[in-house]
């Protein structure tokens, strides 16, 4: 299967339904398996009707860029909840989030914030895509906390 890029090359779809990748080479293994997050690849964005065909038990609604706080911490719930049902078995765990991509749609009082920190330093970085940095770290904090607190952090690799 083909895709256009932006540029209008024509490329090949990276990942087939059905294809074998890694969800697929886990799962074969008897790894549980689990997309929390965006699927950021060119033909279908998967749903939980559609990531079987790629290999996944798990995967929450589409994400909403308009909301990536609010997705965000729906992803990291949903995470931490499929790592708690799953912690007795081998799992594989995909968390894509959105929010460090453009536009950056923070509440007010987190740019509010960053502004104030980053008054009279030119860093080149706008604070809208600090404040989302910064949430995403927060809610990484929060995956890394649970599997501290399931017992899983000695037998987990994180990338």
């Amino acid at each position: 299967m083909l895709f256009r890029s932006a540029a209008g090359a024509r490329l090949p779809d990276p990942v087939q339904p059905g294809g074998y990748s890694l969800v697929q080479a886990l799962k074969a293994a008897g790894y549980r398996t689990a997309i929390s997050g965006k699927w950021h690849l060119p033909m279908q964005h998967l749903t939980p009707a559609t990531a079987p065909r790629y290999g996944f038990d798990f995967c929450n609604d589409r994400a909403d860029r308009s909301q990536p706080y609010r997705d965000a911490r729906r992803f990291t719930d949903d995470a931490i909840r499929f790592m708690r049902e799953n912690r007795a078995q081998s799992f594989f765990l995909y968390l894509p989030y959105v929010a460090v991509h453009g536009p950056h749609i923070v509440p007010e009082e987190d740019r509010l914030r960053w502004k104030e920190r980053l008054k009279g330093r030119e860093v080149g970085i706008h604070p809208d895509l600090l404040a989302s940095l910064e949430f995403v770290d927060l809610s990484v904090g929060r995956v890394l906390a649970a599997l501290d607190e399931l017992g899983l952090t000695g037998n987990t690799l994180v990338l």
